[in-house]
């Protein structure tokens, strides 16, 4: 793992630096993700905004949290995350992720949620195998219509991450991505891509393999129709397995989630 503390520095911020921030996320969503009157509101209550910023001090990434309780715990949920489109790929959301743990070990915080569209793949890889994340609840049309250059006319289904940040599973993502499955042949295949189409199959295995679409964003803007077939039938698949007791554990090479019971692993 590189050393990012060296190429970006990372920190919280308030005011006018938060504000910037969100200017950041306004150029990745094409809107502005929450008004100006809310964030006073979230930094008064002591919840977390962060930038990365480079080597010039120029906020090339963002990540926003709100501190709430679960089952009389602390926990913090990530809201909002983005990256300057430029600097992907760099370690930029591996280097906000890492402070963002830091700042919630540093105030007796040890899990952090945060939702993702499970229909785009390199998030979940970077969720479960990055970070070592894991994946806890499927939420159907959890934000209603959402109306940016990003989301536009799709469902807002959502996975439910749960980061337990003294977990051995995230202790390992730290010193390299956990791996990704290569021999899998205990799992059936719940949901396949069917040239571009999703079909799902029957199957009540154990462990099951559900497909993804190869660009999820490029198919709402070109086949809306294929779009949306895909959301349903991730849907349907995910919360069946979810019934019956699967997690996803981790993402295959080709695009596949791979579901298993927490006891199986």
């Amino acid at each position: 793992m590189p050393d990012l503390a060296a190429r970006y520095e990372i920190r919280t911020v308030t005011g006018a630096d938060a504000d910037r921030a969100l200017d950041l996320a306004e150029s990745v969503w094409g809107q502005r993700p929450l008004n100006d009157a809310v964030l006073r509101a979230l930094e008064l209550a002591g919840s977390y905004v962060s930038v990365a910023l480079d080597g010039s001090g120029r906020q090339v990434g963002m990540c926003l949290g709100i501190v709430g309780v679960h089952d009389d715990h602390l926990h913090l949920h990530s809201h909002l995350a983005a990256v300057d489109p430029a600097h992907r790929g760099g370690g930029i959301g591996r280097a906000l992720k890492r402070h963002q743990r830091e700042w919630c070990l540093e105030r007796g915080i040890t899990t952090i949620s945060w939702t993702f569209d499970p229909l785009i793949h390199a998030n979940a890889r970077f969720n479960l195998h990055h970070l070592g994340a894991r994946g806890e609840r499927y939420l159907v049309e959890l934000y209603g219509v959402m109306e940016d250059e990003i989301n536009r006319g799709d469902a807002s289904d959502r996975l439910l991450i749960r980061w337990d940040l003294e977990d051995e599973r995230t202790v390992a993502a730290f010193d390299r991505p956990l791996p990704t499955p290569a021999d899998v042949d205990h799992a059936e295949v719940a949901l396949a891509d069917d040239g571009g189409r999703p079909r799902r199959v029957d199957t009540d295995a154990p462990a099951r393999l559900v497909a993804t679409p190869i660009d999820a964003v490029a198919l709402r803007r070109d086949d809306p129709e294929a779009a949306r077939a895909w959301r349903v039938a991730v849907r349907d698949t995910m919360l069946q397995a979810f019934a019956e007791g699967l997690e996803p554990v981790a993402v295959t090479a080709d695009r596949h989630y791979l579901f298993t019971r927490p006891e199986d692993r």
